[in-house]
């Protein structure tokens, strides 16, 4: 009823991926009616691409990406939706590039600087880490967070400890997500080579709930040591 609803083009597709029986067409279809009754919205071909990289279709996707950036990007959210795309297809400096543009009209888009955070430790660019982390928590100064925890691991993976203890601090003091603050605590002391202190962290963090994998094989890997 609402061929120019790119979204509900997209939630049946999804819907179609996850429960083929409960849909009247395949998900491709879905996301294919999405562009043609929209040819001259970016979005669709966005979750066009995004459809094309959960199916390892990296070459599609690129072409729908491509075509997403000739159209009107003027809506941060839909940018931003292209940044993630881009990232998922390996193209880091086409997000970046993308990235700078939202920076300079929305700075205080604390999507942006969790996407940007994301982008530079897939890039593992020391120097990027620092400097997101830092002008992240400048633009958002006012409700800072949020993204504290992500700026945080910046700067410990970037090897600025002191900087990165003192959020740590700040976290501790306002209680802010204490699993994540205590992860990081074991991540900074671990950093520091006191390992001790890293798996009472770890340990911590498990405790209260942390949920990220990767903190089970940090503190295997520091028991055996």
């Amino acid at each position: 009823k609402h061929p120019d609803d790119v979204l509900s083009y997209e939630r049946m597709g999804v819907l179609a991926e996850q429960s083929p029986n409960f849909v009247s067409r395949p998900a491709a279809a879905w996301y294919d009616a999405a562009v043609t009754e929209n040819p001259q919205a970016a979005l669709a071909y966005i979750a066009r691409a995004g459809f094309h990289l959960r199916h390892n279709d990296v070459e599609k996707a690129r072409t729908d990406l491509t075509q997403a950036e000739k159209l009107d990007l003027s809506v941060t959210e839909t940018r931003l939706r292209l940044v993630g795309a881009w990232k998922n297809a390996g193209e880091l400096d086409k997000a970046r590039a993308h990235l700078q543009v939202v920076q300079q009209k929305d700075p205080q888009e604390k999507l942006l600087w969790l996407h940007w955070a994301d982008l530079a430790a897939r890039a593992k660019s020391t120097d990027e880490m620092a400097t997101v982390a830092r002008e992240g928590l400048k633009a958002l100064a006012a409700q800072p967070w949020d993204f504290m925890p992500f700026a945080t691991e910046l700067l410990i993976r970037s090897g600025h400890l002191a900087e990165a203890n003192g959020y740590i601090a700040q976290m501790r003091a306002k209680d802010v997500n204490p699993p994540t603050t205590a992860f990081l605590e074991g991540l900074a002391a671990e950093r520091q080579g006191q390992l001790r202190e890293a798996i009472a962290g770890w340990r911590k963090a498990i405790t209260l709930g942390y949920r990220q994998a990767a903190v089970h094989l940090m503190l295997a890997d520091a028991l055996s040591r």
